[in-house]
């Protein structure tokens, strides 16, 4: 009943939608709100974001100019998504977020903590400090961010108990898993010993816990993107872009040509109500659920993980090591697709067997050219 009740007024603010292509821009704002408060409504039984920090954050795009064809949607088997306002091609804008509204790591390095310079080799320590520091801040221009962000990711595999973790057992995942928190432990120990315990008037020692630095990851992985300008690569935080689920086929976040702002383009067209979608990237479902938590269905892109290590006892195979390891950083971390020549697995088999008399070949063994036997 509570859902026909919700619908209903999801109905009824359609109506007043397409009234709002009649009367303007001031009541598409009333509207756009509108539909936020009432997928809020949907939303609170779910402990999702509530209406009055829906309402927010929906102030805070306006305020921001985060340009949208977006409002907030309901789907199933995905959540709250983003749903077309009105027909949209091939091309256009799904989301633009200026450059002012983005969150970025090489920024909150460089700039917010740039006398800090005692960082691990956990290269998301500046933005999940910034996020744990920020999102205890009332007075934070991104407040009305954090109100819909989710304060927990039970789907994500660092939060399943033991017996659910069983039910990855063969995938790696298990392994993985465990040693992501592992890593995530000893973290959290580095900075709270180099950063916060020195800091007592910056950061409470009773918000900076664990827990919270595990949300904290949680948030960077699975809501950032990695954007490149002037082949600099930068991870960001980007409010309502985000919110898009995921679809291979389509677009993912990228720089506009005068780097002003952000944007997500539809790779195809919509019509109005459809679901819109942004493209996490082409991820097995092994990445998919570690970093987001979900997996897709009959994925093309799912990979069988294999590490490889050659035998540094090996004279031929110590000298070829380092150049393979310069060529290739993750050489040891294999990926097999479906249906696709394994090359990388083949260039290592080739390397694996090489002697001394086949040197003069290793360049073109490094490059995944064959080299006859």
């Amino acid at each position: 009943q509570e859902v026909i009740r919700l619908l209903q007024h999801l109905k009824v603010t359609q109506g007043l939608l397409r009234q709002a292509q009649r009367t303007g821009e001031q009541m598409q704002k009333q509207i756009y709100f509108s539909l936020l408060v009432a997928i809020a409504l949907v939303a609170c039984a779910s402990a999702a974001p509530t209406q009055e920090s829906l309402g927010k954050f929906a102030g805070w795009l306006q305020a921001n100019n985060v340009q949208s064809a977006a409002n907030i949607g309901l789907f199933e088997g995905y959540g709250l998504g983003g749903v077309a306002r009105a027909d949209v091609k091939e091309g256009e804008a799904l989301v633009r977020v200026p450059t002012s509204a983005l969150v970025s790591l090489r920024d909150v390095r460089t700039k917010v903590f740039a006398d800090f310079t005692e960082w691990s080799n956990n290269h998301l320590e500046p933005l999940m400090v910034w996020l744990i520091l920020e999102s205890g801040n009332e007075n934070s221009p991104f407040s009305a961010y954090f109100g819909i962000l989710p304060e927990e990711f039970p789907t994500m595999p660092i939060f399943w108990t033991a017996e659910e973790l069983q039910e990855l057992e063969g995938t790696g995942l298990v392994g993985a898993t465990a040693g992501t928190k592992a890593a995530l432990e000893a973290s959290f120990e580095h900075i709270s010993t180099k950063l916060v315990q020195p800091n007592p008037t910056v950061f409470k020692a009773e918000a900076f816990t664990f827990e919270r630095w595990l949300w904290a990851y949680c948030v960077c992985v699975s809501r950032s993107w990695t954007v490149v300008q002037e082949e600099q690569a930068d991870l960001v935080l980007a409010p309502l872009a985000d919110m898009l689920n995921h679809d291979v086929e389509a677009s993912t976040l990228q720089y506009s040509e005068d780097g002003s702002h952000v944007l997500i383009a539809a790779t195809r067209d919509y019509a109005k109500g459809d679901q819109l979608f942004a493209s996490y990237g082409k991820k097995s479902n092994y990445d998919l659920l570690a970093m987001y938590g979900f997996v897709v269905e009959d994925n093309a892109n799912d990979a069988m993980q294999i590490n490889f290590q050659l035998n540094p006892g090996n004279l031929v195979q110590s000298i070829v090591e380092p150049l393979l390891r310069v060529a290739d950083p993750n050489y040891k971390r294999l990926y097999i697709g479906r249906n696709t020549l394994p090359v990388t697995l083949l260039r290592l088999f080739r390397l694996n067997v090489m002697d001394f008399s086949e040197l003069e070949f290793v360049d073109r063994a490094l490059r995944g050219q064959a080299v006859s036997l």
